[in-house]
C-alpha cells in the first residue's frame, strides 16, 4: 500500500459524503491508496449517521471508533496507528480532491527524497476565490498570511505547472512520508481542538532539513472553518490559545524580545484584530501548559542539535513531541 488517506470527522454537518466521492475518484489506481475516517464523534454519531453514510462506501473506507473527540490531530495521529501505508495523506472533511491529487503527490514524493510534506492550492467550495496557496509567518507572534488569500482562482493558468518551496501549509489537504511523520513524532495533540499543528509539523520539517512542496497544478476545495465557524467567539479563543502554544513550544526564529513587541505593536494598532476579549482568553488558556511546552521546546532544540547524528534514538523523537 502507498498512500492512506486518513479523514478524522466528528459533525454530521459537515459533508462527508462529497468528500470521499472525491477520494473514491481518483486517478490514482484504487489498489495503490486505502481510505480511513475517524470518527471523532462518538457512538451516537457513529450509528445515526456514519454507519448508514460508509454503507455506500463498504469496499473503500474504514472506520475508526476513536471513542471520543480526540481533535483534529489525535484524530490523525490514531488515524495512522491504522495505517498501512508508506505515504500519509490527511484531509479535512469539508474538503474536495482534485482527481489527480493521489497520484501527483505519490510522483512528487517518490522523486523528492527531501520533501517533508506536499500540499496543493486550496480553493473555497462555493465560489472560484483562493483560500491559500501555502502559507507565510508574517509576524513575530505567530500571525499567517495564506498566500494567495481572496484572489479569483485562476487555476487554468496553473496548468502543467510544477511545484514551489513553502515556509508553512494549511492543514485541510496535506501528504507527508511516513518516515517523516515517525522522525517528527506526528501531530502534537497539546492543541487539542486544533490550529497550529500543522504550523508545527512544517517548521520541524524545515527544522530537519526537509522541504515543504506546493503542488501549483492541484487544486482541492474546502469549506474554511466548517467545524467552529469563523465567527464564534470559541472559534477566536481556540485560535488564540494554539497560537500562544505554538510560540511557547518551538523555536520560531525570533527572539522573545522581538515576539513581545509584535505582539504589544498588533494590540494597540489591531486591537487584538477586534477580538481582544477572546484573544486574552486563550493568552490564560495556553499558560495552564507553559511548563510542558517549554519542556517540549528545550526536547525539540536539543533535537535538532542532534538530527545529524545516527545514533538518535527513536524515543527521543516522540519525547519531543510530548
Amino acid at each position: 500500500m502507498q498512500f492512506s488517506v486518513i479523514i478524522p470527522t466528528c459533525s454530521p454537518a459537515i459533508p462527508l459524503k462529497a468528500c470521499l466521492d472525491s477520494l473514491c475518484h481518483q486517478t490514482l489506481s484504487r489498489e495503490k491508496y486505502e481510505i480511513i475516517v475517524v470518527n471523532n464523534g462518538g457512538g451516537a454519531h457513529s450509528k445515526k449517521f456514519l454507519e448508514p453514510l460508509l454503507a455506500d462506501f463498504s469496499d473503500r473506507v474504514r472506520l475508526i471508533e476513536a471513542g471520543g473527540n480526540r481533535g483534529y490531530a489525535g484524530g490523525c495521529r490514531l488515524g495512522v496507528e491504522h495505517a498501512s501505508g508508506q505515504y500519509l495523506a490527511f484531509h479535512n472533511d469539508d474538503s474536495l480532491a482534485d482527481p489527480a491529487w493521489l497520484a501527483l503527490a505519490l510522483r512528487t514524493l517518490d522523486r523528492a527524497p527531501d520533501a517533508g510534506a506536499v500540499t496543493c492550492r486550496i480553493v473555497c467550495m462555493d465560489r472560484p476565490v483562493i483560500q491559500h496557496e501555502g502559507s507565510a509567518m508574517t509576524h513575530p507572534h505567530g500571525l499567517f498570511w495564506q498566500a494567495g488569500y481572496g484572489l479569483p482562482d485562476r487555476s487554468e493558468s496553473c496548468r502543467g505547472a510544477m511545484v514551489d518551496d513553502l515556509d508553512f501549509f494549511g492543514g485541510c489537504v496535506w501528504a507527508t512520508p511516513r518516515k517523516v511523520w515517525d522522525e517528527i513524532g506526528g501531530l502534537s495533540g497539546k492543541y487539542h481542538p486544533g490550529y497550529y499543528e500543522d504550523s508545527e509539523y512544517a517548521l520541524r520539517c524545515r527544522q530537519l532539513g526537509y522541504r515543504i512542496l506546493l503542488l501549483k497544478s492541484v487544486t482541492c476545495s474546502h469549506i474554511m472553518s466548517a467545524t467552529l465557524g469563523p465567527d464564534q467567539d470559541r472559534f477566536w479563543k481556540v485560535f488564540h490559545r494554539s497560537r500562544f502554544l505554538f510560540l511557547q513550544r518551538n523555536l520560531t526564529g525570533y527572539s522573545l524580545r522581538e515576539t513581545i513587541q509584535s505582539e504589544f505593536a498588533w494590540w494597540r494598532n489591531h486591537h487584538a484584530g477586534h477580538r481582544p476579549w477572546q484573544c486574552w482568553r486563550g493568552f490564560l488558556s495556553s499558560l495552564q501548559r507553559l511548563p510542558v511546552s517549554l519542556l517540549a521546546r528545550s526536547r525539540w532544540k536539543k533535537r535538532i542539535f542532534r538530527a545529524s547524528e545516527p545514533s538518535t534514538r527513536k524515543e527521543d523523537l516522540s519525547l519531543a513531541n510530548s
